[in-house]
């Protein structure tokens, strides 16, 4: 395609194609049955990215919360003693 585009291509310094010559292109385009697959699994792949996203929010909502209840003294984590070999 761009060594069509570019072979149609006229000018010195700037080169422009012109309307016929563009409109003359052909674009192959997998059939309706691919597209739609291909259409299927992008709308699947945004989804999960949308899930992904607000399992992220959650999870950074539920760290703030535990955050403020270590820092403020609420609550304590229990440190093992450490041994001595």
């Amino acid at each position: 395609m761009r060594q069509r585009i570019k072979n149609s291509a006229q000018g010195s310094v700037r080169e422009t194609v012109s309307f016929s010559e563009f409109a003359a292109l052909t674009i192959p385009l997998p059939d309706t049955d691919k597209q739609t697959a291909i259409a299927r699994y992008l709308n699947a792949l945004r989804e999960e990215i949308d899930l992904l996203g607000h399992s992220v929010t959650a999870l950074k909502t539920q760290k703030r919360g535990l955050m403020q209840k270590l820092l403020t003294g609420e609550w304590r984590l229990l440190v093992p003693a450490e041994t001595d070999v």
